[in-house]
């Protein structure tokens, strides 16, 4: 069977299904009607129920960019419709809540008053830029003062929980197997008066379903899409896939 290219497949959550309009698809340059920077800003939930009829601001919904990278498409199963891929799915956002948020940095001891090389300091994070420097404010200082340290001044820095703040939880719709032994990664990239741009990593290796067209077997190709729902609805987040220009 010959194979074409292992192809993403960013699914409409299900919960926003229902709710965008038919003209959604748009014309290539021209955004479709309620659409601005790629979001739905509005949308009116039952419509068709007078009573229950309502609008819904969604211009404050949360902006998650995805990216699936393909590392290796394993094989296909043509009796059972299925394909074994390896896949890295990346989620990117700018949550407005990581903003000054708790911290504790490992700093080197560099004017030689301790003998303690690494002190660890409880912060206040500030600022962080995307090369690694920090503004923060030292939590025993009475004073509050915001301090500077360059990436090279400190070994480690402490994530925010993250079980405190935004994640785009979402689902595979197709997936069959391979939510074991899988490699996660989560890191804040930097962070200021805006929030914090978050990103998350997730790697793959998984059998998912897709349905086959057999029909010019063996001369086919075959599209493998690896089906992503969001879990909270419309106004929350949306989601936003990368193109490769």
């Amino acid at each position: 069977m010959a194979t074409g290219h292992p192809a993403e497949s960013l699914a409409i959550p299900t919960s926003q299904k229902a709710e965008r309009p038919e003209s959604s698809t748009g014309i290539k340059g021209i955004p479709p009607d309620g659409y601005e920077d790629g979001v739905l800003t509005k949308y009116t939930q039952f419509c068709n129920d007078e009573a229950y009829r309502r609008e819904v601001d969604c211009s404050g919904a949360i902006k998650v960019y995805i990216d699936i990278a393909a590392h290796d498409l394993k094989a296909v199963d043509d009796h059972h419709e299925e394909f074994h891929m390896v896949f890295v799915l990346k989620l990117s956002w700018l949550d407005p809540d990581l903003k000054n948020y708790k911290s504790r940095v490992a700093v080197r001891e560099i004017d030689g008053k301790s003998k303690i090389h690494l002190r660890k300091l409880d912060v206040i994070i500030t600022k962080m830029y995307a090369n690694g420097d920090i503004e923060y404010i030292d939590m025993s200082d009475v004073h509050q003062t915001v301090q500077n340290l360059r990436k090279n001044e400190y070994v480690t820095i402490q994530e925010p929980d993250w079980s405190e703040y935004f994640f785009p939880s979402y689902s595979i719709l197709n997936l069959q197997h391979g939510t074991e032994n899988q490699v996660v990664f989560r890191k804040l990239l930097w962070s200021d008066e805006n929030g914090g741009f978050a990103t998350y990593s997730i790697k793959y290796d998984a059998t998912l379903k897709e349905s086959l067209d057999l029909r010019r077997f063996p001369l086919d190709r075959q599209l493998c899409r690896i089906r992503l729902t969001a879990e909270r609805t419309i106004d929350e987040f949306q989601q936003l896939g990368l193109t490769i220009p």
